[in-house]
C-alpha cells in the first residue's frame, strides 16, 4: 500500500503566521487525493499542536505498521528550525523551552517511519524561518537529513526541501512559491512522472525565478514514479493552481483572434497575477517589518546568549540618529537610478575658493586719443594688459547629510545594545 502524511501549519501563537501554509496542504492534499495513489491520507492543517500532531502521526503509524507500506510521502508546510544538529519542524504553541513537546526533530519523525519499514520514502519540506537558528547552506543540511535517514534505515529515500542558502523560504497570501513550484510541475509534465523529474522542474523553475535554491538529497536509484498524469489530471492542477493556457497551447481550432481591448485586458490580468505572485502588498509589508521588532525582543534571545549579555532595544524616530546614515545617503545617491523606498537628503555649505578677478584698467591719454584702434586691438587678442588680483571667493554647494524613507513604516529604525 502507499500512503500520505500532510501537514500544514499556518498559525502560530509566538510566531508569524503563515496564511499561505494553510492553502499549500489543502492543494496538496487536493492534488494526492485526484492522483488516486494513496490508499490512505493523514492530513491536518491550520492550527495544530506538537503533542496533537505526534499523536496523529503515532496513531496513524500504529494503523498501517503490519502492512506493507511500499511508499510513504510526508509532505510539511510551515515554521521550521534547526538546534541540536537537527530539523525541527516548528507547530502551532512552538515554544523554544519546550521544543521537544512543541516541535518535532526530523529524527524523532525518521524512527516513526521506520515501524512502516516503507520500500520507498519522499520528504516534501516547504519549511520558513521561524527565528531560530536556520539551515545556512547544503553543506549544513544535507549531512542531518543523510545521517537520521540512515540511522533509521531508510534506504530509498528522496528528500526535498525548499531552500538551501542564508534565504528564506518565499511565500505569498496564496501559496509558498516551492510549493507552487512542486504542484506547477505535475501541470507542466505528462506520463509518467518520475519524482526526480520533478526535482528537475523545481530547481529550473526556482532559479529562474530568483528564489531561494532549494535541497534536494536522493538516496535512490532516480526510476521510482510519482504517478501517471494524463491531459484531464493536468487540466485539474492547472485549474486549482489557477494557471491559464496561453493562446499557443490551445488547439487550433479552438483559438480566436483577439481585439485590441482583449488584448490589453489579458496582459492586465497577466501583469496582476504575476505581481500577486512576485511582490507583497503595502499591508504586508508593514507587518513583516513590525514582525521584526517581535522577534528582537529580549524574550526571543537564546538563554546562552541572556547568561552572558543584557540585551536592550530602542526605537529610533529619526534617521538623522541612525549611525552610518550619511554613507547610506551616499550609496543611495550614488545608486540613484534604483528604487529603494528611500532618498538621500542633502545640506547647504558655503566654502571659499580662489580666484584671479580682474581689476579696471586706468586710463590715459594714448588710449584716448587712439581709442578705435586699441578697442579693435583688445577685441581680436593683441591687448590685454589688465592687472589682475587674487582673491578668496565665497561659494555654496549641496551636500548629501543622511537619508530619508520614501514610503511609511512603523519605526524608523531598531538600535540594539548589549552589556556584560
Amino acid at each position: 500500500m502507499k500512503v500520505a502524511i500532510i501537514f500544514g501549519v499556518s498559525e502560530y501563537q509566538s510566531y508569524s503566521s503563515l496564511r499561505a501554509c494553510k492553502n499549500d496542504s489543502d492543494l496538496v492534499h487536493k492534488i494526492f487525493q485526484k492522483l488516486g495513489k494513496f490508499d490512505d491520507i493523514c492530513f491536518m492543517a491550520g492550527n495544530i499542536k506538537g503533542f496533537e500532531a505526534k499523536q496523529k502521526i503515532t496513531e496513524f503509524v500504529k494503523k498501517h505498521k503490519e502492512n506493507s507500506v511500499e511508499e510513504l510521502v510526508f509532505y510539511y508546510t510551515g515554521h521550521g528550525a534547526r538546534y541540536d544538529d537537527d530539523f525541527f519542524y516548528v507547530f502551532s504553541d512552538f515554544n523554544e523551552k519546550r521544543k521537544e513537546i512543541t516541535a518535532l526533530r526530523n529524527s524523532e519523525l525518521d524512527g516513526l517511519i521506520r515501524n512502516l519499514n516503507p520500500k520507498l520514502t519522499v520528504k516534501v519540506i516547504d519549511a520558513c524561518y521561524s527565528g531560530s537558528t536556520y539551515i545556512k547552506s547544503d553543506d549544513d543540511i544535507k549531512p542531518t537529513l543523510e545521517k537520521s535517514a540512515k540511522e533509521n534505515s531508510l534506504n530509498n529515500l528522496y528528500f526535498l526541501h525548499s531552500s538551501s542558502s542564508e534565504e528564506t523560504s518565499l511565500a505569498n497570501d496564496l501559496y509558498s512559491f516551492f510549493t507552487f513550484s512542486f504542484c506547477k510541475s505535475i501541470a507542466e509534465l505528462d506520463g509518467a512522472i518520475r519524482y526526480r523529474d520533478i526535482m528537475a522542474y523545481v530547481a529550473d523553475d526556482m532559479s529562474q525565478r530568483g528564489y531561494p535554491k532549494p535541497t534536494f538529497v536522493v538516496q535512490a536509484d532516480n526510476t521510482e514514479v510519482f504517478g501517471e498524469v494524463d491531459g484531464e489530471f493536468r487540466k485539474y492542477v492547472r485549474e486549482s493552481l489557477n494557471i491559464h493556457v496561453e493562446d499557443q497551447d490551445l488547439p487550433e481550432k479552438n483559438k480566436t483572434k483577439l481585439n485590441e481591448d482583449e488584448k490589453e485586458d489579458l496582459l492586465l490580468k497577466t501583469i496582476s497575477r504575476k505581481s500577486s505572485e512576485e511582490f507583497c502588498s503595502e499591508e504586508e509589508a508593514s507587518k513583516n517589518i513590525t514582525l521584526i521588532k517581535e522577534l528582537l525582543d529580549q524574550s526571543r534571545w537564546p538563554d546562552q546568549i541572556l547568561g552572558v549579555f543584557e540585551i536592550e532595544m530602542e526605537d529610533i524616530d529619526h534617521t538623522s540618529t541612525i549611525k552610518n546614515g550619511v554613507e547610506i545617503g551616499r550609496w543611495l545617491n550614488k545608486n540613484s537610478e534604483e528604487s529603494y523606498f528611500s532618498y538621500p537628503t542633502y545640506g547647504t555649505e558655503t566654502y571659499f575658493e580662489e580666484e584671479y578677478k580682474k581689476l579696471p584698467k586706468k586710463p590715459s591719454k594714448a588710449t584716448d586719443i587712439l581709442g578705435g584702434l586699441y578697442s579693435l586691438r583688445r577685441s581680436l587678442g593683441f591687448d590685454d594688459d589688465h592687472e589682475y588680483k587674487l582673491e578668496k571667493i565665497e561659494k555654496k554647494r549641496r551636500f548629501v547629510d543622511g537619508f530619508e524613507y520614501s514610503a511609511d513604516s512603523p519605526f524608523r529604525g531598531l538600535q540594539l545594545m548589549s552589556g556584560v
